[in-house]
């Protein structure tokens, strides 16, 4: 490649880099955590004054990954003025630290300490927020399954008062103005506000109450 070309590609791939780095900051990313590769672009970036891609020009993949490519489309200007269709096909990546699990973490199980530990990857434009603070982690149950050194986002997390099947609850009984409590075993999964059931420790019969915070279950009876 003469010197003189190698030039105007360098400078016409540095034109398209600072204008999507400019589209990704106007749409909330952090540009500058962003690492942009260009695996081709159209013969009009060559002779443009001027480039513009729009965020809304950038095609997300259907099965989105690190290694994605993907088509932006933007316009040109020439030194004539006149505008002009340009693509490009790009790989956007962010260098992201969290929490990795290092081993398949079935949905519905309680997270121990030695399921995750931090590690940095590069991750792909459409991946989620992750997880950063083992404190929130540990013992937390998360909604989907996880394979060994995925990272654990942050939208995969049940909330905290999950009761799950196999788990000990505290069973609050209120008839009238009699309230008693027992340890039980829900057979169920349940957020707060959800039906739990359970065997009854006094009759065995199978009873279904409220679930609370604190993996508490209310029953009430009425007179």
């Amino acid at each position: 490649m003469m010197p003189w070309v190698l030039v105007l590609v360098t400078l016409a791939r540095e034109q398209m880099l600072t204008a999507q780095r400019v589209s990704m900051a106007e749409a909330g990313l952090d540009a500058a955590a962003a690492q942009i590769i260009l695996k081709g672009a159209s013969a009009d970036a060559l002779a443009a004054v001027n480039v513009r891609f729009p965020w809304t020009g950038l095609a997300k993949p259907a099965a989105p990954g690190s290694e994605s490519v993907m088509m932006w489309r933007g316009e040109a200007t020439g030194a004539d003025g006149a505008a002009r269709p340009l693509w490009a096909r790009v790989q956007i990546t962010f260098r992201r630290t969290g929490l990795v699990a290092t081993r398949p973490i079935s949905a519905g199980r309680r997270i121990t300490a030695g399921d995750f530990r931090v590690s940095s990857w590069n991750a792909p434009l459409s991946q989620g927020k992750p997880l950063d603070k083992p404190e929130v982690l540990a013992g937390a149950v998360l909604t989907r399954p996880v394979m060994a050194g995925a990272p654990i986002l942050t939208d995969m997390v049940a909330t905290g008062d999950q009761i799950l099947p196999g788990e000990r609850i505290l069973v609050e009984s209120i008839a009238g103005p009699a309230r008693i409590t027992f340890d039980a075993t829900a057979e169920n999964r349940a957020n707060a506000g959800e039906r739990v059931f359970f065997r009854s420790p006094l009759n065995g019969k199978r009873v279904a109450g409220r679930a609370e915070p604190g993996h508490r279950v209310l029953v009430t009876w009425e007179n």
